[in-house]
């Protein structure tokens, strides 16, 4: 499947995306490293070592590629979809098969001194298609073949931009219990603090409670957090084919500076739109074309088009009446040798001319074409409503790094020591500390919205640029192609 990456209306958008990951970390689009090869046929999903991937002890890591890779190699649903290219095979193989065997008929007489002295008699009759019927038949079978490797290209699509936002959704979760985390940390000491100061007389009761609900809000948000990780590692296992027991860390991708849970604060300025004022993406009819050229989803409409086309165009020839051509044999009883002779025949088309088939593909086809051009707007839809959501999910994560976050930690780093050298009051220190802990999880929650936005976007213009080797499917061989 071709990329959109080297098509001129895209290059507005590589610089836009390119500006994009400087300002906030995120990835460049579509260009993404190779996968890995996908399974053969039949083949036994393989453990995820083979795909590329790090074990740790009894942990599988795995990287965003490696779990791209292992989609294509392990996801269960996806390996169904490739089996629709065997099938098709198998069609067009019975395609290029003589659809009618040999007839052989055989009249032997009763035997007796009542029974008239009729011949034995033997025919053997073949019938033939003459009207090209067999080269259609081949042809609209061919386009299934092309339809079903469209199929199979539009799921591997589909099924990598469901894991790659399953992974995002588990690697924003993870970074969401890093921070709480640090948070419940953080009211464990202060509360340690507060008792202390509670047992001198320095403090109220009041206040002292106060730091025990905080600890205590502190600690069921982490369990909170370790609830919802599990879940999302859950999905993540079953979207590539994993198995829901199987121990699974996250390698960190591009778009997460760091490893600490603490993301990088940039203070440039939010990212130049690609929308304009009026809220349409620009060059979007160039984007669409694009995207058309690269999605499976459409070609699969032009193959089912081409095959309901041909095979209209078959049901019309086979209402031609095929020739049975044959020999027959006869001996009549008590004389030596056989009388040979040709035989021929052919059907009287006068009940059955194949009608009401031909008018269902007739309906078919406009269905077809109506259905692919509610296609086209669905694409232009996706590729308006992703980008538009990628801008502005980025641009809300620059405006929580420069305004937000910076501020919000520059006091974060001075709380613990300006309460313990009695500078601020507890419930003050409480405030600042939530609103730190607040921006920590909303600049998380605005990530993970600017990834799945980037996935969507990438597959509304056609998905990852996938190698040659990771959605190939067995070529016809010589023979099959010019059967």
């Amino acid at each position: 499947m071709s990329s959109v990456v080297g098509h001129p209306a895209a290059t507005w958008l590589r610089a836009i995306v390119s500006r994009a990951a400087c300002l906030v970390g995120g990835p460049s689009l579509l260009l993404l490293p190779a996968l890995g090869a996908a399974a053969a046929q039949n083949r036994v999903p393989p453990d995820p070592r083979e795909a590329g991937s790090s074990v740790q002890g009894d942990s599988i890591r795995l990287s965003l590629e490696q779990m791209r890779s292992l989609v294509l190699s392990s996801a269960p649903a996806y390996l169904a979809i490739r089996e629709e290219f065997a099938v098709a095979r198998g069609v067009l193989r019975q395609a290029s098969i003589l659809p009618f065997n040999p007839d052989l008929a055989l009249n032997i007489p009763g035997t007796g001194p009542t029974q008239p002295r009729n011949p034995v008699e033997i025919n053997l009759m073949q019938e033939i298609e003459w009207a090209g019927q067999r080269g259609l038949r081949r042809r609209a079978t061919r386009a299934g073949v092309s339809l079903a490797s469209a199929i199979i290209y539009d799921a591997a699509r589909q099924s990598i931009a469901e894991a790659s936002k399953a992974f995002y959704a588990a690697e924003a979760s993870l970074r969401r219990l890093e921070v709480v985390r640090a948070s419940a940390e953080f009211g464990r000491r202060l509360l340690e603090a507060v008792q202390l100061q509670l047992r001198e007389g320095e403090i109220s009761i009041l206040e002292a409670n106060l730091a025990e609900i905080e600890a205590g809000r502190a600690r069921a948000r982490v369990i909170g957090e370790q609830r919802q990780q599990t879940a999302r590692l859950v999905e993540l296992k079953r979207v590539v084919g994993m198995s829901v027991d199987a121990k699974l860390a996250l390698e960190p991708s591009a778009s997460a500076s760091d490893t600490s849970g603490m993301p990088a604060v940039s203070a440039a300025r939010p990212v130049a739109p690609v929308v304009d004022d009026s809220g349409q993406v620009r060059d979007l009819d160039s984007l669409v074309n694009a995207a058309i050229g690269n999605r499976a989803d459409i070609r699969a409409f032009d193959a089912q088009i081409s095959e309901v086309t041909l095979r209209a165009q078959l049901t019309r020839r086979e209402a031609i009446p095929n020739v049975r051509l044959g020999v027959y044999m006869e001996r009549m009883p008590g004389e030596q040798g056989l009388r040979l002779g040709p035989a021929f025949g052919f059907g009287l088309p006068l009940w059955n001319r194949n009608q009401g088939t031909a008018d269902a593909l007739a309906a078919r086809r406009r269905q077809l074409e109506l259905d692919r051009r509610a296609a086209v707007l669905r694409v232009r839809a996706q590729i308006v409503t992703a980008a538009s959501a990628y801008v502005a999910t980025a641009n809300e994560i620059a405006i929580y790094a420069r305004t937000v976050l910076q501020p919000a930690r520059t006091n974060g780093a001075l709380l613990e020591t300006a309460y313990r050298a009695g500078k601020i009051p507890l419930p003050t220190l409480l405030l600042l500390r939530n609103q730190l802990l607040d921006a920590e999880l909303g600049y998380w929650d605005a990530w993970l919205l600017r990834q799945q936005s980037l996935v969507e976007l990438e597959s509304a213009l056609g998905g990852p640029a996938i190698a040659p080797s990771d959605a190939e499917l067995p070529s016809l061989t010589t023979q099959e192609s010019h059967r």
